[in-house]
Formats: structure tokens, sequence, C-alpha cells
């Protein structure tokens, strides 16, 4: 194997390590957004609960 060969098979798999964590980022990010949500949707039904049974 030339170096020249060997240069393409080590960029390409730089290349999809790039991919591979690109990916892991966008899917974590999304569901950290899903989460937040689901924490303000909980958060206000808290606060509903508590005005209702007198709390603040």
């Amino acid at each position: 194997m030339t170096l020249a060969e060997a240069v393409k098979y080590v960029a390409a798999a730089y290349a999809i390590i790039v991919i591979v964590f690109v990916a892991y980022s966008m899917f974590s990010a999304r569901r950290i957004s899903a989460l937040q949500r689901e924490l303000q949707v909980l958060e206000e039904a808290v606060d509903k609960s508590a005005k209702r049974l007198g709390g603040e």
C-alpha cells in the first residue's frame, strides 16, 4: 500500500468519525429540546395545581 492510498483511508475514517459525531450531536440537541419542552409543561401543570390548592 502506498502512502497516497493510506492517506485516502485515513481521510475516509476521519470523515466517518466526523459524520457520526455530527449526527450524535444533532440527535442529542433534539432530545434536549424535547425534554426542555416537557419540563416546561410539567412546571406549568404543577403551578396550576398549586394555585388550585391555594398554595401560592
